[in-house]
């Protein structure tokens, strides 16, 4: 695949990771670190500039220092994985019960079965500090 090609495409993967992660800020179940982990790594892939301004977006604040520190350690801690997950299932079953739209339950059921995945295989980090809000 030629560069621009793959550019392009990263590009897409980041943008459509950081519409994820937006949505995750306001709705629960719905991740915000794990896609934004996607957004950045894409970004990093394509576009300085896009990873520049998804880093200086500001509701993604306690996300980008998780993600930072995930960059930076290999791993995640219990709590958010245990919360990623939870979410991602909780949310899973409410649009089963909420939705007559068996597709729209199937992606999300796809989402939380990729962050699950994703959680599972992440070491978890020993310790537990998480990122306190400034």
């Amino acid at each position: 695949m030629p560069v621009v090609g793959k550019q392009v495409l990263f590009g897409a993967i980041g943008l459509v990771a950081t519409a994820i992660a937006v949505v995750g800020v306001w709705l629960p179940g719905v991740p915000t670190v794990f896609p934004l982990i996607i957004a950045l790594w894409a970004f990093s892939k394509s576009s300085s500039r896009l990873e520049r301004w998804v880093g200086r977006l500001p509701i993604f604040k306690h996300a980008l220092a998780e993600a930072q520190r995930f960059e930076r350690d290999r791993s995640i801690d219990l709590r958010i994985k245990l919360i990623a997950a939870g979410s991602a299932w909780a949310s899973t079953l409410l649009v089963a019960l909420t939705t007559r739209s068996i597709l729209v339950t199937m992606i999300v059921a796809g989402i939380a079965l990729a962050c699950s995945i994703f959680m599972a295989i992440v070491p978890t980090r020993q310790n537990s500090e998480l990122v306190k809000e400034e």
